[in-house]
């Protein structure tokens, strides 16, 4: 099984959201449900401050934490995409019970209130399939946001926890770090 995720550099981000517009536009997600979100971050003290963004999504992981949880009630509406490695929900499935949403570390599962049901990033499969990248990638003027089709994870477990994610040892999430 190929391993897709996803590959980030901070010094790129300008913090701009078009990736967050993109996937809303291509998967018609409902307002109030966020896919990918853009978080900054400050640091310094004056004069020396500086901002950073980090355009945030599911990590497709390789122990996913939302599955186990979805497994263990035993819905089985997450699943692994055998292609692309991306972790999708399958909405026939989901009983809308939120276990999967309060066992993600990184918070990619999203309630919607409108079906009563919990969605996540699914890596754009449906395009993914026809040989184009996820449309966040396409839409990251800065390239801050490529994809890595054959991730491995972060290479630095302490600088991801020194970013604020939560122990990558955890999950296994599919996201090199360009810091």
């Amino acid at each position: 099984m190929a391993q897709h995720g996803w590959k980030y550099s901070f010094a790129r981000c300008t913090g701009c959201k078009s990736c967050v517009v993109a996937c809303r536009m291509e998967q018609n997600w409902p307002e109030k449900v966020k896919f990918r979100w853009v978080t900054e971050k400050e640091e310094g003290t004056y004069p020396n401050v500086a901002r950073h963004f980090f355009s945030s999504a599911c990590f497709h992981c390789v122990d996913p934490a939302c599955m186990a949880a979805c497994t263990l009630i035993g819905v089985n509406a997450i699943t692994r995409n055998a292609d692309f490695g991306a972790v999708t929900i399958d909405q026939s499935l989901c009983i809308g019970c939120r276990q999967c949403q309060y066992a993600c570390p990184y918070g990619a599962p999203q309630w919607n209130e409108e079906t009563e049901t919990v969605y996540k990033c699914d890596l754009c499969v449906h395009r993914l399939e026809a040989g184009m990248n996820p449309a966040c990638v396409d839409t990251c003027v800065g390239e801050a946001l490529r994809l890595d089709t054959n991730c491995t994870g972060p290479s630095n477990t302490a600088d991801a926890v020194d970013l604020g994610f939560a122990n990558p040892d955890m999950t296994g999430p599919n996201i090199t770090f360009d810091t």
